[in-house]
Parts: structure tokens; sequence; C-alpha cells
């Protein structure tokens, strides 16, 4: 204790500006986790934050001051390896990722998930698999769900219909979105191994991709969310690189990778003009020194958006396609006003109950789920958008807290490590197929129905306990690794991280995967596979700080 007492005197005596500044970046780092719980708990136990809110910042303040004493003592030992190393340079790395470990970590993974791709034969047929299919069989289109992903699902089924029907078409995807998954993530720890990071943690990381469910489950779900994350991965890691070390190769990757995020989710252009105007601040403000290589990201960046808008402008005018509803993006406003009707009806004048009601299609008691905004949001009334900006103004003015406490329900998954709402948010079980993964199969038109056919049903009754039956739940710690918010928590520590070692241009690769969390805490609910690229993304700590890696940061 002496020694570490003697250790932090030394620091304050050497650098009390550099201290204060760090004591405060964990502090802040302190108090937001603190206040996630405590707001977590608060609304899992008492229903509410709004009345309570003032206290709940002051106890995250204390509790806060543990954290960032813990924190303290940790950057105590950076600030000491990096003052020892401050004259090596950093270890040299190779401009392309080495074949042999692409390869043997790609076939690896896509061995492993074949028995799963089995067990759920031809695929697991769940989430907005019947509507984008029905679209396809209709020929009545609607980018509501990206035009692109529902021609490549319609394609495999029509491509297999006369092999084996439907069933074949959806193995043939499962099986092409499997071994896209395989090679995509192959390329990330072979990218990872690049760049330096040790074998264990490269193993470490493997084994999630192997163990937890997510990823096998994922890689034949039939749903956007998988390829969309396969792309922001790539994406990222991309601009990690080119931070690093200008190439115009790795621009047109970005370029490519940014418009097919556009191309697979239709929220991913807001997240990238967003980035796009924070980046080129960063850049305007001179935030990053040595910035020649921000013009070309954002060059690129823009590129990808732009193409990717050319095509789903294509192929919306070449399918005819009907622009899809604006709930989804106004989900958490919906959610507000329905939260309002449910707790302070009695409080609202009748004018403003009159169009809360014609807003909402009358009472929503039966159909609001705090956590859940599809219930509400089917039966919303869009066709005067004059009247609903105003009432839902008026509202938020008068009912501040209800709003709060319900954009905070819808989102909890997002941000509480001990949430459990988004383990069921269909509801749970093996009969019914839902739980922490969607598994069941989705109904289809006469003649169009996908059969399971499952050849291996023992290994399929084991991961159903675990992704339905929600079995994790019951083990401590382990749960942990489960819920999506705790990755979200690796990263924002990474970005803490970044921040106090003053290493700008990784704060700048995390401006992306922000904006990104940002449309996600904007959306109808939290659901695992809408987290699922944050939980992939956990690589980018590892092989960018130095404490996993063979080498030390760049300066």
């Amino acid at each position: 204790m002496k020694r570490v007492l003697n250790k932090l005197k030394n620091w304050i005596d050497r650098e009390q500006k550099e201290f204060i500044r760090t004591f405060l970046l964990s502090e802040g780092f302190g108090f937001c986790l603190c206040l996630s719980f405590v707001l977590g708990y608060r609304l899992d136990h008492y229903g509410n934050v709004s009345g309570w809110l003032i206290q709940s910042i002051i106890l995250s303040l204390v509790l806060g001051v543990i954290v960032s004493s813990v924190l303290m003592l940790f950057w105590m030992r950076v600030y000491d390896h990096e003052s020892e190393h401050s004259k090596d340079t950093a270890e040299s790395v190779p401009d392309k990722v080495k074949p042999s470990v692409w390869i043997i970590s790609s076939v690896g993974l896509f061995m492993i998930w074949l028995p799963v791709w089995l067990a759920y034969f031809p695929a697991v047929f769940a989430y907005d698999a019947e509507t984008q299919l029905g679209q396809v069989i209709s020929g009545v289109y609607s980018t509501h769900h990206p035009l692109l992903h529902t021609l490549l699902m319609g394609g495999c089924m029509k491509l297999m219909w006369d092999f084996g029907g439907i069933n074949a078409g959806m193995a043939l995807y499962a099986f092409v979105q499997m071994a896209i998954m395989a090679v995509t993530l192959g390329w990330v720890i072979a990218e990872a191994h690049r760049m330096g990071t040790r074998t264990l943690w490269l193993c470490i990381y493997g084994v999630t991709l192997v163990l937890l469910p997510v990823s096998s489950i994922l890689s034949i779900s039939t749903t956007k969310d998988v390829l969309f994350s396969a792309m922001l991965v790539v994406c990222i890691l991309f601009i990690n690189r080119t931070v690093h070390s200008c190439s115009k190769s790795d621009h047109i990757r970005i370029a490519v990778f940014a418009a097919l995020m556009i191309c697979l989710r239709n929220n991913a252009l807001y997240a990238l003009i967003l980035s796009v105007a924070v980046i080129w601040l960063m850049f305007i403000t001179k935030y990053i020194k040595n910035r020649d290589f921000i013009k070309p990201l954002v060059i690129a960046l823009v590129l990808g958006c732009i193409a990717g808008c050319f095509i789903n402008t294509g192929l919306k005018l070449m399918l005819n396609a009907d622009s899809g509803s604006p709930r989804e993006a106004l989900s958490i406003p919906i959610q507000q006003m329905a939260r309002v009707d449910i707790q302070c009806s009695d409080k609202l004048s009748p004018e403003l109950r009159a169009d809360l009601e014609k807003i909402l299609d009358g009472s929503v008691n039966d159909r609001y789920d705090p956590h859940l905004a599809d219930p509400v949001k089917k039966k919303v009334y869009m066709k005067e958008p004059r009247l609903f900006v105003s009432t839902w103004l008026k509202l938020g003015i008068r009912f501040p807290g209800q709003y709060l406490d319900a954009w905070l329900y819808t989102t909890e998954g997002a941000w509480y490590i001990a949430d459990v709402s988004a383990n069921r948010i269909y509801g749970t079980g093996t009969a019914s197929g839902f739980g922490y993964l969607s598994t069941d199969v989705r109904p289809m038109p006469y003649g169009f129905e996908v059969q399971p056919r499952s050849y291996l049903p023992g290994l399929r009754g084991m991961i159903e306990r675990i992704v339905s039956d929600n079995a994790f739940e019951k083990i401590p710690v382990i749960r942990f690794l489960f819920a999506p918010a705790l990755y979200i928590w690796i990263l924002v520590l990474y970005l803490h991280y970044m921040s106090v070692i003053k290493e700008r241009r990784g704060i700048l690769v995390m401006v992306l995967p922000i904006a990104v969390y940002l449309t996600v805490l904007m959306g109808p609910a939290i659901l695992i596979r809408y987290m699922y690229p944050f939980m992939l993304l956990i690589i980018l700590p590892v092989m960018n700080t130095g404490f996993f890696r063979n080498g030390y940061l760049r300066k």
C-alpha cells in the first residue's frame, strides 16, 4: 500500500495537470457506469426514474468515486508504462493480413457453425423473413425493409425452387450467409493478428464467436442485421487502418462497405451522415495534429453514402417499391406519448386527450409494452404530421419525466448490464421459439411454408434451452456475457482509455460506432440482433491497446 501511495504522490508531483485531467475523465466514466446501474435498478423495481432523478445523479457521483479510484490505480501503471517506453518506436505492422491466419480462422468458424445449421435446417426463418419473402411472392415491394436483402433472400428461393421449394432456398441463403460471416470474422481475426494482437486474445475472441450462441444462430438467421453487422465491423476496421497508414485501396474499401451498410439497414445513412459531420468538425478544429488522412476518409464516406443511396433509389424505381412508413423512425416519440396516455390521461385537457387518442387510435391500455414500441406503433395515425408533432411537443413540455421514463424503458437493454427485458421482448420458451434469440418459424402462405427438418435434434434442444428458455440467466457471472450492454461499456471504457492517453485517432475511429449506437437508441426495442455489431466490435480495443498487443500504441 505504501508503495502505491508513493507512486501516486510521484505522479501528482510530476504531472499535476495530467493527474487532475485523468481523475476527471475517470470520474466521468465512473459516474456514467454507476448511473446506468442506478437508473436500471430504479426502472426494474420502482417503475420510473423521473421522480428520483436528482437523487440518482448524486448517488452515482458518490459511487463513481469508487470506480474512478480503481481506474486511477490502473492509469497510474499506464502512465509509468508510457513513460518507460516513450522513446521506443512502434513495432512495424505488415501492410496485409496473413492469408494463412485468415483461411484457418474462416474455415474453423464455418466448420464449427455447420452443426448448428444442420440442427436448425434449413435456416432460422425468423424476424422479418415472412414479410420480405411475401413481397417477393406478391411482387409488391416496400422500402420498409432493405430491398437488396429482400432480393437476395428472394433470389435464393427462386434459384432453388425446382430443387426443393422454399426449404431449399432458405437452406441456400443460410449456407451463403454463414460462409460470408465466417470469411468476414476470419478476416477480422487476421486483421487483429496483423496489428500484433497476442495469440491468446485472438483465441479468446474466437472462442466467444463459437461458445456464445449469438454468432452461430444469427449466421443462419434470415435477418438483414447479420450482414449489416459484418459490413459495419469491416468498415470500422478499415477506418482504423487508414487513420494509421493512408492507402487509396483502403479508402475504396471504406466507400464500398459504407454503401453496403446503407443497402442493408435504413438507419445506416443517418449514422454515416452524422459521422461525416463529426469527423469533418475534427478536421476544421484541428483536433488531430497530423490530419492529412481525414480529407480522403471523409471523401470515401461521402462517396459511400452517395453510392448506397443511388443503389437504393435504383432498386426502388426498378421494383416500383412503395416508401416505408415513418413509424419506425418515430418509435421513441410514439412510446413517449403512449406512456403519457397510460400514466397521465386524467390530467389532460379534453382537446389534448382527443388529439392523443386520434394519433394513438384510441386507448393503449391493452397495447402498451414499455420495452417494445411495435404494439402501439402499428396503429398510430400518421396522415396529419402537423398534429403528430404539435401533440408530441405539448405533451413533452408538460410531462418531461414521463418522456424520459419511456425512452429509458425502451432502450434499457442497450445500457443496463443487468437488464433482462432484451431476453424476452417477444416472450420465452422453446415451444414458441422466443427468448434471447428468435428461433421460431414464421408462417408463410400455402405452398410456401418453411418446414424445419433438424438433422441434429439433440444439439438443437440444447441450444434452445439457452436462447429460448434463457437458461444462462441462472448462471452467475456467465449470464453477463450474454448482455449486449456489457460490450457497450467495454467500448466506452476503450474510448475512455483513448482519451486518457490522448490517442485522438483512436477516438476518431469510434465516431461511426457511436453514431450507429445513437440510431439504435431511437429504435422500437433493444434486440440482440440490433446490438450484434457492438458485440463483434470488442476486437477493436483488443487490437488497438498495448496491453493486448506484441507492441505498443503508436504515438
